[in-house]
């Protein structure tokens, strides 16, 4: 189904609603003032209008050759289609409307705006759904300008007119659809270290995840050295990383350990699972792998933390991880560009307090 449907379908029960309304509506819906400044004059009798309209005749000269007056339509009310011989000139000067010219969108009104309606221009006037429209309209050479009504403009033909624009008016802020993009960045970038044969092995990994509040999820392309060692030995430790270990960390993603010994590119010791320990980490997770899930190119393992290894300098009084000390470098992948950790926000749970009911 086509959006403007959707929408059509959206507004029919407001259309409904507001063209069953009358002076009180206008009354409600203006509420700077109880009536138009010009005065709201009589109700618009016949079938050109599709619902409560009035009029106030301003003036009508016959020297002047000229007609101004007043007419204030109810919300979603609109003439029907019609031409002028001559012309006719809208000064809007209350709520909001609409005015649309046949086969062209319709203009969104509000107050201020002026009309200039070309001579013999099918074209139809009316407020919006959600607000009364009063506008002063001025008819040139009343002797030779005659009004000829033509059809009604249909429900269909005012909720399309009306909601083209308001699709029109939120194009600069909605979202786009951009595919299935994963976006889920920036992630912490980490060094996942291994026992390869005998021999510490390291490569940079950012693709990580949290299950649960005691399990990770790392996720590795097959193409890895570590990978062997991780199925083998179900083991591995996650090495956090700040930006003074940067510089190594990133070099341990540019090079294969199947071509060359990282084993000396960290100082580290062996933890209680066996699995090495950055020493220059500030924070070390040492890993037991309990399931695999594969996917295209990929393996993904599902691990229970066994051991939790911090520096002295990022813990609290209390032997709580301070992160602002920490301050963990992220990785964002669409760049391919490292980031620092921000400013405190807030603590969770207290920032919409004001919102409760």
């Amino acid at each position: 189904m086509k959006l403007i449907n959707i929408l059509i379908i959206a507004m029919a029960g407001l259309l409904n609603v507001a063209c069953s309304n009358s002076k009180e509506t206008i009354t409600t819906m203006n509420k700077n003032s109880s009536e138009p400044v010009m005065g709201l004059g009589n109700i618009i009798e016949g079938e050109n209008f599709s619902g409560d309209a009035w009029l106030k005749m301003l003036s009508a000269e016959q020297a002047y050759d000229c007609q101004v007056y007043n007419v204030t339509f109810a919300p979603a009310v609109r003439n029907s289609w019609h031409t002028h011989s001559v012309g006719q000139i809208l000064l809007c000067t209350e709520g909001v409307g609409y005015y649309q010219e046949r086969g062209k969108a319709a203009q969104r009104l509000e107050v201020g705006a002026v009309v200039n309606i070309p001579a013999n221009v099918e074209h139809w006037h009316g407020a919006a759904p959600d607000n009364s429209f009063t506008h002063i309209g001025i008819t040139p050479k009343v002797s030779e300008n005659s009004a000829k009504w033509l059809m009604p403009v249909t429900d269909q033909e005012y909720m399309e007119a009306v909601g083209v624009e308001i699709l029109n008016k939120k194009s600069k802020t909605k979202k786009e659809n951009i595919g299935s993009v994963l976006a889920l960045y920036p992630t912490p970038a980490t060094v996942v270290a291994t026992m390869v044969d005998g021999k510490a092995n390291f490569m940079m990994l950012s693709h990580i995840g949290i299950i649960g509040h005691n399990r990770i999820m790392i996720s590795m392309s097959k193409r890895h050295h570590s990978n062997k060692a991780v199925h083998e030995t179900k083991l591995f430790s996650i090495n956090l990383v700040d930006e003074a270990l940067l510089p190594r960390a990133d070099y341990a993603g540019t090079v294969s350990g199947a071509n060359e010994d990282k084993s000396s590119l960290f100082e580290f010791t062996i933890g209680e699972e066996g699995m090495p320990i950055i020493v220059d980490s500030p924070l070390t997770m040492e890993c037991v792998v309990e399931d695999v899930y594969e996917t295209e190119g990929f393996d993904n393992f599902i691990c229970k933390i066994a051991n939790t290894y911090a520096s002295d300098e990022i813990l609290t009084a209390e032997g709580k991880i301070d992160y602002n000390i920490l301050k963990p470098i992220l990785f964002e992948m669409p760049t391919y560009s490292y980031l620092r950790t921000g400013e405190v926000v807030g603590k969770c749970r207290t920032l919409g307090n004001d919102l409760k009911r």
